[in-house]
């Protein structure tokens, strides 16, 4: 983690937008645009947004 941290710098340090998760994780695409700490966080937040635009 400290290297990867060093290689990106401490401003791709950043907090996962899948609430109510808090992991912590370093951005690592070549934008610096990354939300989620993992694939998994990202669908997890995707289903359940698109679960509550479509209740009833």
């Amino acid at each position: 983690m400290g290297r990867v941290l060093v290689e990106y710098g401490r401003a791709r340090l950043k907090i996962c937008a899948s609430t109510p998760y808090e992991d912590i994780y370093v951005d690592q695409s070549k934008n610096g645009l990354q939300r989620f700490c993992s694939k998994r966080c990202s669908t997890r937040f995707h289903v359940k947004k698109y679960r509550q635009s479509n209740e009833i």
